[in-house]
């Protein structure tokens, strides 16, 4: 009987205390509900090649769990749009974890590009004023999953107040 009340009361207190721990916990149950979702269904069938892309390039990334290699610009404003490269990116299906939010089916026309727009929700207009010797900038760091798995280590954008 008392374990049914821990979790609303882990989200009540988290509400009232913190509304940043509410978001940030909900993102975490999200993301842990995907990954057993995505263990559950996981299927050995690979996504059809890109009509523009070499069959060769396809074939050399089947399987490949996706890797960051850089986030293009690796800074910026609000509202910059950056390219994550890497490798091992799905055609279709590729989901962006950023530490603000969920961005799901995600393209990459070559395998090894993404482009994603910074725009984290709950930002004060006024947000040049936050920033402050001990608080300069925020950073945001950045996951992708799709079939073939998901990236071992993230790629990381500094958003500049």
């Amino acid at each position: 009987m008392k374990r049914k009340f821990v979790v609303p009361i882990l989200f009540w207190s988290a509400m009232v205390i913190n509304p940043e721990l509410l978001r940030q916990l909900q993102t975490l149950l999200a993301r842990l509900t995907e990954m057993l979702v995505a263990q559950q269904t996981r299927t050995t069938l690979a996504t059809p090649p890109p009509v523009n892309q070499p069959l060769s390039r396809i074939v050399l990334d089947i399987g490949r769990e996706p890797e960051i290699l850089s986030i293009t610009p690796p800074r910026g404003a609000l509202g910059t749009t950056v390219t994550i490269r890497g490798r091992g990116f799905t055609a279709t299906g590729n989901t962006v974890y950023a530490s603000y939010g969920t961005f799901p089916d995600r393209p990459s026309l070559d395998g090894e590009t993404i482009t994603l727009k910074i725009e984290p929700p709950g930002l004060p207009p006024n947000l040049g004023s936050l920033k402050t010797a001990n608080f300069p900038e925020l950073r945001y760091r950045f996951y992708i999953r799709n079939t073939n798995g998901e990236t071992k280590t993230p790629g990381e954008f500094v958003l500049d107040l």
